[in-house]
């Protein structure tokens, strides 16, 4: 597993469990912002930059003593969660080689990648053709991954989760919406307005996008829906850090 990416998504979830408020459980945890977000701004920025410039280990968070009880819990938890989506991926490659690409996730997966191609203007038909099976088997793994871990029983460290399935389901969504905050930080950053939507891996909003219609999230009762929070904080920071000057160009503030 690519260890710098680890210790940003544990790094960055802190940063998100400050935009979290927590009532009398869990169940009530609701978008409610306990640091001011002048802060979580700056702090976000900073663990982007590191990222990109390979200095993620020691750049400073939220320290542990900033957060409440409950949001140090969440933070564990989705760390936890998103580490194992990440293995169920890779795990999900393999499945779909052996059953020669006869999944049932076939359907889904096709649907969401022609569909997200056709949107794309500037990019030939052959050109599209040519990615919808790379795409295909990515999001593919992606279901299949999500599918082995909700499958998980219900055993340590779960056991201690209340409702774990909503922080496996969760922390599946937050793996490429963490990833699409980074790439989409150091496009706007270097490339202005000039985004690439493709590449030999799908963009990671369509992996999300894929992963929220899925009927193994669906099948979750009670989930509070980190994927949805962590969605509005990933655009909030984006669109907080960057503006369009006179020629419709990213700017980072």
């Amino acid at each position: 597993m690519n260890q710098a990416l680890m210790i940003f998504y544990h790094k960055m979830l802190k940063v998100f469990a400050s935009t979290i408020g927590i009532g009398k459980n869990e169940q009530e945890a609701s978008e409610r912002p306990t640091a001011p977000p002048k802060k979580i701004l700056s702090v976000s920025k900073k663990l982007l930059i590191a990222f990109e410039e390979g200095t993620i280990l020691r750049q400073k968070s939220f320290y542990a003593e900033e957060l409440g009880k409950g949001q140090t819990a969440i933070v564990g938890r989705l760390v936890n969660a998103c580490e194992c989506f990440d293995i169920a991926h890779e795990i999900g490659h393999a499945i779909y080689g052996i059953k020669n690409k006869q999944v049932p996730e076939q359907a889904l997966a096709v649907q969401s990648v022609v569909g997200f191609l056709a949107d794309i203007q500037d990019l030939s038909q052959a050109d599209k053709e040519a990615l919808i099976e790379p795409w295909t088997e990515e999001i593919c793994a992606d279901l299949i991954g999500l599918n082995l871990t909700l499958s998980q029983p219900c055993v340590p460290p779960y056991n201690s989760w209340p409702n774990y399935k909503q922080y496996l389901c969760g922390g599946a969504e937050i793996s490429h919406l963490l990833q699409m905050m980074i790439g989409e930080f150091i496009d706007r950053r270097h490339f202005g307005s000039r985004i690439a939507l493709v590449s030999t891996h799908p963009h990671d909003y369509l992996r999300w996008k894929a992963i929220s219609r899925s009927p193994d999230k669906a099948a979750i009762t009670d989930n509070i829906g980190f994927g949805k929070m962590f969605g509005n904080f990933t655009m909030w920071i984006l669109n907080s850090l960057f503006q369009k000057d006179e020629r419709g160009e990213y700017q980072l503030r």
